[in-house]
């Protein structure tokens, strides 16, 4: 962060484009946007208060459902819905200071640019939880040549609220030079993960694990493995571990270029990406893409996919098919963000080890 003025320019611009994304998903206004948390209060479960994971199954880590939990106890949706948003913002504020503080020589226009400027940011961050899980991850990036078990438990933190952040232990571990820091950052990224599900594994461990079976047997959503007629999660990790095996065979850079790396590579290769992980990318974007178009391209893409979702002359009807519109602009989608990966590998000798 190079000076207070940046700061306050950070804060304005989240502030109003988060205005925005709070605006359109209000569950108060008849024609807002879907969001999967205004979803969630549907359920009889969750509007009356009962205890994820022992009471009933919840679909996300423990520290989304906690904070639906604590956030249903105001007993109205518009509480409901503004507490997780003001947790979503706080979140997503902080994510975008840590990542100024991160990348000092890089202009604070062009991290909003890739961020707040884009379409994903106004329609996804008040959707799910992916700007918490991001702001745990940056968090331990930021920690990590600071305070290395910290770091490991704050990674932990970010896998029991989105799974997707553990992808970031290969970068962090290869980081690390001798094998006892290895074992204690692994230590403390396992103690970070059971922190949290301590209570709720003694009340009832299959209400825990439970949404790493859900997210595990779950379909091909969004994703190009949609034309695989098999096995699309043996596929995908078949596919996902020769990627990351080529980029960490050819990268350079600090550890936040490394991280943003694997997330993007984990998004192609997955067969699930649901839109609203493309907020989990937005932190590093500037890092990672060096053709803005190219960006911004994925960006629209991945907007109208929850646009098309709705919208039945668009869908054709079915959105989960693949002859269905909304199919063609999520691997439209991921098809660019391959090449942004690509290109950025391209670069990667002009970035100081």
């Amino acid at each position: 962060m190079n000076d207070r003025g940046s700061l306050h320019s950070v804060i304005a611009s989240t502030t109003a484009a988060f205005i925005i994304s709070l605006w359109i998903h209000h569950p108060g206004f008849t024609s807002n946007f879907y969001s999967d948390i205004v979803w969630f209060w549907r359920r009889v479960e969750v509007a009356g208060g009962k205890i994820p994971y022992i009471e009933y199954s919840f679909e996300y880590p423990v520290i989304s459902g906690l904070i639906v939990y604590l956030a249903s106890l105001t007993g109205s949706v518009e509480g409901y819905y503004l507490v997780i948003s003001l947790i979503i913002y706080l979140c997503s504020t902080g994510s975008l200071i840590l990542v100024l503080k991160m990348v000092g020589n890089m202009e604070p226009y062009r991290v909003l640019m890739f961020t707040v400027s884009t379409s994903s940011f106004i329609i996804y961050s008040v959707y799910s939880f992916d700007w918490i899980g991001s702001f745990l991850l940056l968090l331990s990036i930021y920690l990590f040549y600071r305070r290395l078990t910290m770091s490991g438990f704050m990674l932990g933190l970010a896998g029991a609220t989105r799974i997707i952040p553990l992808i970031c232990m290969l970068a962090f571990i290869g980081d690390v030079r001798d094998l006892r820091s290895k074992a204690k950052y692994i230590l403390s990224t396992i103690l970070g993960m059971l922190t949290p599900n301590i209570y709720f594994l003694a009340k009832n461990f299959d209400g825990v694990i439970y949404p790493y079976i859900y997210q595990a047997t779950w379909r091909a959503e969004d994703s190009w493995l949609i034309i695989v007629p098999f096995n699309h999660q043996l596929v995908s990790l078949i596919v996902m571990t020769a990627m990351i095996a080529v980029v960490m065979s050819r990268w350079s850079g600090d550890i936040m270029y490394k991280c943003g790396l694997l997330l993007f590579t984990f998004m192609i290769s997955s067969y699930k990406f649901s839109p609203q992980y493309f907020i989990q990318l937005l932190p590093f974007s500037a890092l990672i893409t060096r053709k803005y178009p190219a960006f911004i391209a994925a960006d629209l893409l991945n907007s109208a996919i929850i646009l098309g979702w709705f919208t039945p002359s668009f869908s054709l009807g079915d959105p989960w098919i693949i002859s269905s519109p909304v199919q063609w602009c999520a691997i439209a989608r991921q098809a660019i963000l391959l090449y942004i990966v690509i290109d950025s590998l391209r670069g990667s000798k002009l970035r100081s080890p």
